[in-house]
């Protein structure tokens, strides 16, 4: 069983593997997630849909050489409008 990551470990991780997409987010603002459309900056932190994590975490990986578990790691960031970001 593996361990679950913290929210700040989550954070760091989002921010490392959208960067290898071109997708830079400050370290001052929150990844958040959302099923919408819209992605980029937004109040709330920096919208991004699933997806583009599981593709940023595949690209790390194939670039990198470090495995990073893109589900996981959506399982580990906040969704747009979860109480715990409010």
């Amino acid at each position: 069983m593996s361990r679950p990551v913290s929210t700040a470990q989550a954070q760091s991780m989002a921010r490392d593997v959208l960067r290898v997409v071109d997708i830079d987010v400050p370290t001052d603002t929150a990844v958040v997630l959302t099923d919408g459309d819209d992605t980029g900056p937004h109040p709330e932190g920096h919208l991004v849909n699933p997806g583009q994590i599981e593709y940023a975490a595949e690209q790390f990986t194939m670039i990198t050489g470090l495995s990073v578990d893109g589900d996981r790691l959506v399982d580990a960031l906040p969704w747009i409008g979860d109480e715990e970001d409010q």
